[in-house]
């Protein structure tokens, strides 16, 4: 009876271990992704703001390739952040993740939208939620 408890003790305790530690590699493992603004644009007259992230290593593939703009349905970039349009180089800042993303797209699509001329106040609502997002997760 004891070695039966025992076992069956030992097997929970190596399933809890194998848990937390399949868990704490997928964590370490997740990098942050590297977003990059430029200035271009096809139907803006070379002033639109977009913004490529390289989300490549990331499990969600739904953000690579993704451009991350307002007022303007364009592709301007590319697999792994790649800028495939040639815009000029505006800055360049951590955004975790694709979820991270994603939620700081809805964030400014709520107060920019797709109005057209906003696209700078857009990419400024992305970038300030990202680099906010960055600065907590620190903590």
């Amino acid at each position: 009876r004891n070695k039966m408890f025992h076992t069956f003790n030992m097997g929970a305790v190596t399933v809890l271990l194998t848990t937390f530690v399949v868990f704490f590699v997928m964590i370490s493992s997740s990098k942050a992704s590297t977003c990059t603004e430029y200035q271009g644009g096809v139907s803006s007259g070379g002033v639109h703001r977009y913004i490529c992230c390289d989300n490549c290593g990331e499990s969600n593939a739904y953000c690579d390739g993704r451009t991350w703009q307002g007022g303007s349905n364009e592709v301007y970039c590319g697999r792994c952040g790649r800028d495939s349009f040639g815009g000029t180089f505006r800055k360049r800042y951590m955004c975790q993740d694709c979820n991270t993303q994603v939620a700081c797209a809805t964030r400014a699509n709520s107060g920019y939208g797709d109005t057209p001329g906003f696209c700078w106040k857009w990419a400024n609502s992305f970038s300030s939620c990202c680099q906010m997002a960055a600065s907590n997760k620190k903590r």
